[in-house]
């Protein structure tokens, strides 16, 4: 009775402990205590009759596949660990303390050694395959990647869970065509270049391929699928997402296509690789007509060589951009000139693996032709104003007539833009040497008609009135000036003189001077010191503060050892050095100083 009541519990729990495990993982976790409770009871009770029986074989064997069933109720391997080693233990003790047994007690321990070995071992391997299992259901199926596995002839025998959620099905893939996938592929003209593509016969191994989707949303999802032939009849297709990447392909597709510039891709050899529409307006010529053809074959004949080397060299050079101009020739003999930008394209992850060029060109013949007219136009106007400096140059004083007065002299004239807004002027009247420094406003072609204003007005004050008091020079040249010069109304101008006069009497050796916002230096060799004169800070041209305003003459006398300047603001105005700062005049007055020190 013993023995029939143990077969049916031992049958029992075997049955019962499959069953728990085929079903879910759910219910295994609601009974999981009852089972090890149960489990436990029924060793127990196995090894108390195989006690009480002396090791009948009957009970050993209930023994041995009652562990067998141990992997499917621990859940880890220290728990697996932990019983094995109790089981071991209770054979041991069981084995030393029966003195007699119906079957051999060592072959009984080696039993029970083996199926605790085999319960731990089989237990690490089913959690670990679950786990790992788990996992990748979890990945596969809770993720963005789509997986279909088919035989060859087509039929599919597993497909991800997210597929249906995705499409929407409502019908179980596994079972029928992979081709059946077909029919959610969009078909009209807007996604033609992805429409009509057989999930099955595009299958290629190793093969990648682009198809549009419909989702259970009614929305257009691109998918891009991997395909993998792991035998005959095992072919998997992967799936990843890929809609945005081909969004923004097409967004920046119309963009280049409907761009204003040309823009192009050759190969490394300069063979057109694609295209745009501008490229082929400007060049007359088809994209089927340019595709693979040569650069050089839409080139003037004369600058062909000139392109291909300047290919060749961002080739070698590896050049990340460059600029180059030349002209093409259009089918109907129309010549055309391109300013092209060109970007060497190197292979992804290798510095030295040159894999094409981008170019980014533009349509500069209307701007060349432009240039060409500017570039005549600014030829003859400086020919003019080349013309105007030597007029303005014939009308300013020799260096022969300083000779007649001075022993020694310089002068250092250096127009800024050819013709100058300063003027020097010198001449002899009743036995006075005059001589004027004047710094006109403007410079360049403005500047250079106020000095021919101010020679002309001088000639009439000194030369023709013989008004040779430095202070009445000023007073004249004022006067006059404002009278030429309107100061009123839409054609009112504020243009005017920064001036400085010196009289040098011949009688008595003394030197008059007036100023009008410019000054004059005069420096010592044998003091060696550096003297500035200046009166009047109003200019010539400008609206005195009073009615009865007069320039003031003042005198001087100067002997052999003293060195007169004259000069205007453009010297100490102007900028150089290494930071490119003004000279300013205090620096100006240093360099005077220094000039006169080294004299000595």
């Amino acid at each position: 009775e013993l023995h029939d009541i143990s077969s049916i519990l031992v049958g029992v729990l075997v049955f019962g402990l499959f069953l728990v495990v085929s079903l879910s993982k759910r219910f295994v976790q609601k009974s999981n205590e009852l089972l090890i409770i149960g489990f436990f009871t029924l060793l127990g009770f196995n090894f108390v009759c195989a006690f009480l029986s002396n090791i009948h074989p009957f009970y050993l064997m209930a023994i041995l596949l009652i562990a067998f069933v141990a992997p499917f109720i621990f859940r880890g391997l220290k728990s697996a660990i932990a019983f094995g080693f109790i089981f071991i233990l209770s054979g041991v003790a069981m084995t030393f303390y029966l003195e007699e047994a119906l079957y051999n007690q060592y072959l009984f321990l080696i039993a029970i050694c083996i199926a605790a070995f085999l319960a731990v071992f089989m237990t690490y391997l089913r959690n670990n395959s679950l786990e790992r299992l788990i996992f990748t259901s979890g990945v596969v199926n809770k993720g963005n990647v789509l997986v279909v596995a088919f035989d060859g002839s087509g039929k599919i025998s597993y497909a991800s869970e997210n597929i249906e959620e995705l499409l929407d099905l409502k019908m179980e893939l596994k079972g029928t065509s992979v081709s059946e996938l077909n029919q959610y592929q969009p078909r009209n003209s807007q996604h033609k270049k992805f429409s009509n593509v057989d999930l099955k016969n595009e299958f290629q191994e190793g093969k990648i391929f682009v198809t549009p989707l419909f989702s259970k949303t009614g929305d257009i999802v691109y998918y891009q699928w991997s395909c993998k032939e792991f035998s005959d009849d095992v072919r998997v297709i992967l799936g990843q997402d890929v809609t945005d990447k081909i969004n923004l392909e097409n967004y920046y597709e119309l963009i280049v296509r409907n761009a204003d510039d040309l823009i192009f891709q050759t190969d490394p050899q300069g063979n057109f690789t694609f295209v745009n529409e501008k490229c082929e307006e400007v060049f007359g010529r088809s994209k089927n007509d340019l595709i693979g053809k040569s650069i050089t074959s839409v080139i003037i004949g004369e600058y062909q060589s000139k392109v291909r080397a300047f290919y060749a060299q961002n080739f070698q050079e590896r050049r990340k951009h460059d600029y180059l101009e030349f002209p093409i020739t259009t089918p109907e003999g129309q010549e055309r000139w391109l300013g092209q930008n060109l970007t060497t394209l190197l292979k992804p992850g290798a510095d030295n693996i040159v894999i094409g060029f981008l170019g980014l060109a533009r349509d500069i013949t209307e701007r060349r032709e432009a240039n060409a007219i500017i570039k005549e136009q600014n030829k003859d106007i400086t020919s003019s104003i080349n013309y105007a400096r030597r007029i303005q140059f014939n009308m300013l004083p020799r260096s022969t007539d300083f000779e007649k007065t001075f022993n020694e002299h310089f002068i250092l004239f250096k127009p800024k833009d050819i013709v100058s807004g300063d003027f020097y002027w010198l001449n002899e009247v009743d036995n006075k040497t005059i001589i004027v420094c004047s710094d006109c406003t403007g410079h360049g072609v403005p500047g250079s008609f106020m000095t021919l204003l101010g020679i002309n007005i001088l000639n009439q004050i000194i030369l023709e009135a013989k008004i040779t008091d430095p202070g009445q020079i000023f007073d004249e040249l004022d006067k006059r000036l404002i009278d030429v010069l309107p100061r009123d109304g839409q054609n009112r101008i504020k243009d005017g003189m920064e001036a400085v006069v010196c009289v040098f009497n011949h009688e008595d050796e003394s030197v008059q001077y007036a100023c009008a916002g410019g000054r004059f230096v005069v420096t010592d060799d044998e003091n060696e010191d550096i003297t500035v004169y200046k009166t009047d800070a109003k200019h010539i041209g400008d609206m005195p503060e009073t009615d009865d305003f007069k320039y003031q003459t003042k005198e001087i006398n100067l002997n052999q050892n003293q060195i007169l300047y004259l000069f205007s603001d453009g010297y100490p105005d102007q900028f150089g050095g290494e930071k490119n700062k003004k000279l300013t005049i205090k620096k100006f007055l240093a360099l005077l100083d220094a000039l006169t020190r080294q004299d000595l």
